[in-house]
């Protein structure tokens, strides 16, 4: 084999590695809203090794007044952070983003028929209850 083939061997495993790592990686989110309130690490959705059983969706917790995760694969949807049954999912029916233009963030689960998007789009502060709170996507994480 000749160099210009390993060279190329090399540098189209490289380009499959880190699409696969990019395609199965989270998003590490931030919330903020014009009345003040902040939220960052917003660890959402999944990663390589939790996809089948994981995904973590930003949600309202009207008890706590914050911004939680909660697990939309588990079938009650509850949140460790969130006394209520069932927060309501930012992007879902119950809260959907006013003016959304494009996605931040999203995550597909085609085996399960679940698609999630955080828009760029206004959405409910789980402070002051405008429809003012924004996402912005500051990382991935695996």
């Amino acid at each position: 084999m000749n160099i210009c083939a390993i060279v190329f061997n090399f540098f189209l495993v490289m380009v499959l590695l880190l699409s696969a790592s990019v395609a199965w990686a989270g998003d590490v989110l931030e919330a903020q809203c014009s009345c003040g309130y902040f939220k960052t690490g917003l660890f959402a959705f999944a990663g390589r090794s939790n996809y089948r059983d994981v995904c973590m969706a930003p949600a309202l917790c009207k008890a706590t007044g914050e911004v939680v995760l909660c697990n939309i694969l588990d079938d009650s949807k509850a949140s460790p952070d969130c006394p209520l049954e069932h927060p309501a999912i930012y992007g879902g029916p119950d809260l959907p983003p006013l003016n959304p233009t494009r996605d931040i963030a999203s995550w597909f689960l085609q085996s399960r028929g679940i698609a999630v998007h955080i828009t760029d789009g206004a959405y409910t502060c789980p402070r002051c209850g405008e429809v003012s709170l924004r996402f912005r996507k500051i990382g991935s994480w695996d």
